[in-house]
């Protein structure tokens, strides 16, 4: 039997004839999705009217009324499905150019706090590509050199949670650079323990290409001025940030299994971030430093502890939200596998990675993707075995 044949003609078969974009398209597939129903009579049947009516709706939606389209919209629960069938219907009464990006300047002539809160506001609302184009831009075109490290850091934080780790890496070059030729050192060793951060979540990376980055770091760290008080208002890194930077580098290496586990020197690295747990005041901080010990509990196999640790982390930063903070997510999975099953870890992953998806923090749903994929491969291993 030549089953490649069979498939190719299989799939010569299902090519699309119509527009997958087109208003009856998108909104019969999301009533499939969501209400099991795509024929126009259970389509009516659902918004209360008749089939003819349907049939008018999908027929001509470019003179349909909002309520009507608030109407289909009222009956689905996912935002990405309305959001699909407002754009289809805008494409219907507009044409397809109102909805792509004109190359216009996203910014005015004049960057101010107005522009750095727009920004914020995108990264709220999850916007990150928006908010990534617009603060580079803004960046680009303002003379305060304050202002400009203000929304380079905003453009690095929607890159890396975009896991788009070049355009990241790319922002943090840009940050060096322009500190190093200000004589702004410390701000230049910032540009590169992000490079470092850049690096360590690429899962492709060499040990020694991220310590590589931290060490340059560290050498212009050495060469910089005290930090002034107040500090500015932006990312400047210290010694105890590039240790932990560090001490994270090591621990999802071992994670990775790209170097090997050693309980001793995991033991030590323990320590060393108890003792910055205890220093630090930033709500955020304790967070993040209490989920990086329990990803050291969990290393040694003590997952009842990893899970006060990242109960306290929640605790420190006054949170409930599982994705809220650095892998937070990932690591209650961890947590779940080892304390319950591997079942229960995978659906709880199931959880998270829809909520990363909605919330487009595509770098750590790309991490519980990638956890998820080894607890489905352990889960298919044991069937019949």
């Amino acid at each position: 039997m030549q089953h490649g044949d069979e498939e190719l003609d299989y799939l010569a078969g299902a090519q699309p004839y119509e527009n997958p974009a087109s208003f009856e398209r998108v909104v019969k597939e999301a009533f499939l999705l969501e209400l099991d129903c795509a024929q126009n009579q259970d389509i009516a049947d659902v918004l209360g009217v008749d089939k003819s009516r349907v049939s008018q709706i999908f027929g001509n939606p470019s003179n349909l009324k909002p309520e009507t389209i608030q109407k289909v919209l009222d009956q689905l629960r996912s935002k990405e499905h309305k959001r699909q069938i407002v754009e289809a219907w805008m494409r219907e009464c507009f044409g397809t150019d109102i909805l792509h990006q004109s190359g216009e300047p996203l910014v005015g002539k004049k960057i101010t706090e107005k522009t750095v809160r727009r920004v914020d506001r995108q990264i709220r609302e999850s916007r990150l590509t928006l908010a990534a184009k617009t603060a580079t831009e803004a960046a680009q075109r303002t003379d305060d050199p304050t202002m400009r490290e203000r929304l380079l850091d905003r453009a690095f934080f929607a890159r890396q949670r975009l896991d788009q780790p070049g355009q990241a890496m790319r922002v943090a070059r840009i940050i060096a650079e322009g500190a190093i030729k200000r004589g702004d050192l410390r701000r230049a060793a910032t540009g590169y323990c992000l490079g470092g951060r850049v690096m360590r979540g690429m899962a492709d990376a060499k040990e020694r290409e991220t310590i590589h980055v931290l060490d340059r770091a560290e050498a212009l760290l050495a060469m910089s001025e005290p930090l002034g008080k107040p500090a500015p208002p932006y990312l400047m890194v210290t010694y105890e940030v590039l240790e932990v930077e560090r001490i994270n580098t090591l621990v999802t290496l071992m994670e990775r299994d790209q170097i090997i586990r050693d309980d001793g020197l995991i033991k030590k690295l323990k320590t060393r971030i108890e003792v910055r747990l205890k220093e630090v005041k930033s709500y955020q901080e304790k967070s993040r430093l209490a989920q990086l010990l329990a990803r050291m509990y969990l290393l040694l196999d003590q997952a009842f502890l990893a899970e006060e640790l990242l109960e306290q982390s929640f605790k420190s930063g006054d949170i409930k939200n599982l994705n809220a903070y650095e892998v937070s997510g990932v690591i209650n999975a961890r947590i779940i596998a080892k304390r319950k099953s591997p079942e229960a870890s995978a659906e709880y992953l199931d959880r998270v990675i829809e909520n990363c998806t909605e919330s487009l923090d595509l770098y750590h749903g790309r991490l519980a993707e990638h956890d998820l994929a080894r607890l489905e491969r352990h889960l298919m291993i044991q069937v019949g075995s």
